[in-house]
């Protein structure tokens, strides 16, 4: 049986990125943009090998360990598949714009939906008891 890029994004889309799961609104990996480009490549008895190139969203992020070991403990397994390279490159700098249409839209309905219940968030009223802080007049250092 042959395996397709198809079916590996699937796999790949299980694998959420941590910090939409802190944000509790996992997204996958696919879906956020994080998978440049997959390529499977035939190799011996229905087995193939899977070439991944990944961006995360921005060059400090500590969870590349994370991603290479869930990728591996997700393909591994398969029967189908040989070998598993990934690699992280130079493949631009990552934008909410490489997120999946479906994603986009179910974001900014969450946004709306906090606006709608965080005080003081997105032309909420703000309750009568919060403080304004003009950080240019606030003094950062205690006085001597």
């Amino acid at each position: 049986m042959t395996l397709t890029v198809e079916q590996v994004k699937a796999e790949l889309n299980k694998i959420q990125d941590p910090c939409s799961l802190s944000q509790a609104f996992g997204i996958g990996m696919v879906d956020m943009g994080l998978v440049v480009d997959v390529n499977v490549t035939p190799a011996v008895d229905e087995q193939h090998d899977v070439d991944i190139q990944l961006r995360v969203t921005f060059p400090g992020c500590t969870f590349v360990p994370f991603f290479e070991q869930a990728v591996h403990r997700l393909l591994e397994p398969r029967s189908d598949v040989r070998a598993i390279s990934v690699g992280w490159g130079a493949h631009g700098t990552w934008s909410p714009d490489q997120m999946s249409e479906e994603v986009k839209v179910k974001l900014d309905a969450r946004r709306r939906d906090i606006a709608r219940t965080v005080p003081g968030a997105s032309g909420s009223p703000r309750p009568s008891n919060a403080v304004e802080v003009n950080i240019d007049s606030a003094r950062l250092e205690p006085e001597a």
